[in-house]
């Protein structure tokens, strides 16, 4: 595994491999380094760094893991902690059932109001099916992320949220400003995205 090679032998297979402290020196305080960390294994290892830092770069550090944003929040209070939105899963059985649990949590007003956004959705889909899928994705959390900003702040200590374009809404934005959170749309790729997220 790549895990058992030495720096060294991982950049005679590829020399322009960078390391985090290559990254930051390069960057230096051109630009803001976004840290999307995907499992818990490197949230020591990223803590670690945080502690040897002293300049350059502005770091943030984005997890759809709540074990990770809490550790760090404890290991690394200076670090910048936003929460990613949705944390759907690595694997595509796990995106169906957070996704099916997430539309089994909304009951009552809730419920019907889902009903009502799907059917809206799903109206759509001939027109562009790629942008209706990712509408069915973030159904179930696009109501209720406005009530989770203040309760990642709270936890942990977030300071911003990163979530998929499709999940902004002027809602989340205003609660976002109030609770003086960033807010970070994910993937914009096209004008058209851009302009709707905006």
């Amino acid at each position: 595994p790549v895990s058992d090679l030495t720096l060294a032998q991982l950049r005679r297979v590829e020399p322009g491999l960078l390391t985090l402290e290559d990254a930051a020196e390069i960057v230096g305080d051109r630009a803001r380094l976004i840290l999307d960390v995907k499992t818990r294994a490197a949230a020591g290892p990223l803590s670690d760094w945080f502690a040897r830092k002293t300049g350059g770069a502005e770091a943030v550090v984005c997890s759809g893991r709540l074990d990770v944003l809490r550790y760090l929040a404890r290991a690394t209070p200076e670090a910048a902690l936003w929460q990613t939105f949705p944390h759907i899963g690595d694997r595509s059985y796990e995106r169906v059932l957070r996704v099916l649990s997430g539309v089994a949590a909304h009951r009552g007003v809730h419920a019907l109001q889902l009903v009502g956004d799907l059917w809206d959705v799903l109206g759509r889909v001939r027109a562009n099916p790629r942008h209706a899928t990712t509408q069915v994705i973030g159904l179930p959390w696009r109501r209720r992320l406005p009530a989770l900003l203040a309760r990642g702040r709270d936890d942990f200590a977030a300071r911003g949220v990163a979530l998929h374009h499709a999940l902004v809404t002027e809602e989340l934005c205003s609660v976002a400003h109030e609770l003086d959170m960033t807010v970070v749309a994910w993937t914009v790729n096209s004008p058209a995205v851009a302009r709707r997220a905006a």
